[in-house]
């Protein structure tokens, strides 16, 4: 167990054993060993052909990679925001795993849920328990607050952006829209990595808050501006979409902003 942990500290960059590899599993140790030398086997188990063959004998080639994707976040990262061990090895997964997708050319880089680097991000957000609640603390900045409680989506997207820029953003969201913003194509950073920001990790969560101050249509067309102000979008030309195209012209820089803040470990 110790020359494992020693092997695997050696691997991370480390000048010896950690002192808390002693209370790790072996075999944990030994996967950080393994992962930190080749870090590409992550995508190479999500991007198996095994995932076709698992489908034809149980679960979808997508819920195979959903399942692993979870496993892989749980035995691996238990302490991202304290040990620069894991998020080492993070960034490395992550660099791998966003390379692969970006090499694709696909148009729906980072947005489709079936692929590997979408669904290994979703684990991370579903999986970290900082993610979660730090997420329901911003949001419950805005949505719990009866007092100001507003029926304007524009403005109460106004709100949740200016609470996300006070957070401090969890070790393993700072990594991951580090490594998006680095990785993309000049151009296409920010939408990318704000694309993949609220699509997987804001949105689903303002929808799904349960507030008795704001109903769910407000909740609703607050994601869907802010989804817009993140892929770079304009609303349509209609009359009353005027509000919310004024809103996109007005805070792109607030959400350059918030990518620069968040991705500061």
């Amino acid at each position: 167990s110790s020359s494992a942990a020693a092997a695997a500290a050696a691997a991370a960059g480390g000048s010896g054993a950690d002192p808390r590899d002693a209370a790790w599993p072996e075999g944990h140790a030994m996967a950080l060993d393994l992962l930190n030398s080749t870090p590409s086997f992550v995508t190479e188990l999500l991007t198996l052909d095994g995932a076709a063959h698992a489908a034809e004998t149980g679960p979808s080639a997508e819920a195979f990679r959903r399942g692993l994707a979870e496993f892989l976040v749980d035995e691996l990262f238990d302490d991202l925001d304290a040990d620069l061990r894991q998020q080492r090895l993070l960034f490395s997964i992550l660099e791998d795993l966003v390379s692969h997708e970006l090499a694709g050319g696909s148009e729906a880089v980072l947005r489709d849920s079936a692929s590997p680097a979408v669904q290994f991000a979703s684990a991370l957000v579903r999986r970290r328990p900082e993610c979660q609640r730090g997420l329901q603390a911003v949001l419950g900045e805005v949505l719990l607050q009866g007092k100001n409680a507003t029926s304007d989506p524009a403005l109460l997207a106004a709100r949740v952006l200016a609470a996300l820029r006070r957070w401090r953003f969890p070790a393993a969201l700072a990594i991951l829209l580090d490594v998006v913003l680095r990785l993309a194509p000049r151009g296409r950073q920010e939408r990318l990595a704000g694309g993949l920001l609220f699509l997987r990790v804001v949105n689903p969560a303002l929808v799904a808050f349960a507030t008795p101050h704001y109903r769910a249509r407000t909740r609703l067309d607050a994601a869907r501006i802010l989804q817009h102000l993140a892929n770079g979008t304009p609303f349509s030309d209609a009359p009353e979409a005027a509000p919310f195209n004024a809103f996109l012209r007005d805070r792109a820089h607030d959400l350059h902003h918030l990518l620069e803040v968040a991705r500061a470990l």
